[in-house]
């Protein structure tokens, strides 16, 4: 079975599991401020390919024009949803859908060092 074969896969059971979670929590975000509920970046991908990776927003928008680029617990610019996004690694789950159109893949467990 080839690795990507493995990705969509894995990344549609992801989805198909999640989507109740990530339907309301992306009604919570966006009845804040009536604002798209996503934080899509541009990342980098393999051979320097640019990919937008898609996040369930935990800040308000345009936080990252502030020039502030770490976060802290307590950052003004998290929003009280998320606070919740962030606890539980919320945002994590939509990058489900950059594995599943081949921008990202999944990554095994990584060791302890």
């Amino acid at each position: 079975m080839s690795k990507r074969f493995i990705d969509i896969v894995m990344s549609l059971f992801g989805l198909a599991v999640a989507m109740p979670i990530l339907i309301i929590m992306s009604l919570l975000v966006f009845m804040q401020d009536y604002k798209s509920p996503f934080y899509i970046p541009l990342r980098v991908g393999k051979n320097e390919k640019l990919f937008k990776m898609v996040k369930l927003r935990s800040m308000v928008v345009n936080a990252d024009a502030s020039g502030v680029d770490s976060t802290g617990a307590s950052d003004s610019r998290i929003t009280p949803i998320g606070k919740i996004i962030r606890k539980f690694k919320l945002d994590e789950l939509t990058q489900l859908w950059n594995v599943f159109v081949g921008d990202m893949s999944l990554v095994g467990p990584r060791t302890n060092v």
